[in-house]
């Protein structure tokens, strides 16, 4: 396991406290590659798939705060935003982008294990699992919300 430890300072979202706050890379199973905001953008609804994983790029580099009922937002380094499904659409397929961390459950993951390190990651709001579309293989494949399955393209690894 690879832990990247920066200080809570440099994040957008930290406060002054100055000790260090731990990052993960997320690695989905089915491809290895890692939860990525592709474009480095700070931008809210900035897209979220995967790539290949590279321990010096902030925004793979992902926090999980927790949240009362065992749920957790997950906070991206290199912006300070959080995993968000967007509209706080209930459909499957809506995508899973960036967005200015707020209370909404569609931005809260309960993480539920699987087999080994790995984890399915379910929003609270519709109850679906984070999953990437189509089980791609692809660099910038889009991250989705979809009804959970026993699929590897939906089970993730802190890294």
């Amino acid at each position: 396991m690879v832990l990247v430890s920066l200080p809570a300072a440099t994040t957008a979202a930290a406060s002054s406290n100055p000790k260090s706050v731990t990052y993960y890379l997320m690695v989905v199973r089915h491809s290895q590659k890692c939860l990525d905001e592709a474009n480095a953008s700070t931008a809210n609804t900035a897209a979220v798939g995967q790539f290949t994983c590279d321990n010096d790029k902030r925004h793979q580099q992902w926090r999980l705060i927790p949240r009362p009922g065992g749920y957790y937002r997950l906070l991206v380094a290199h912006s300070g935003k959080c995993l968000d499904v967007e509209g706080a659409s209930t459909a499957n397929g809506a995508n899973v982008n960036q967005f200015t961390c707020h209370n909404g459950t569609n931005q809260q993951w309960r993480r539920v294990a699987t087999t080994g390190e790995y984890y399915t990651y379910i929003t609270r709001h519709s109850n679906k699992c984070l999953d990437v579309r189509g089980a791609s293989q692809a660099n910038s494949a889009r991250a989705q919300q979809l009804n959970c399955t026993t699929g590897t393209n939906q089970q993730w690894r802190q890294a």
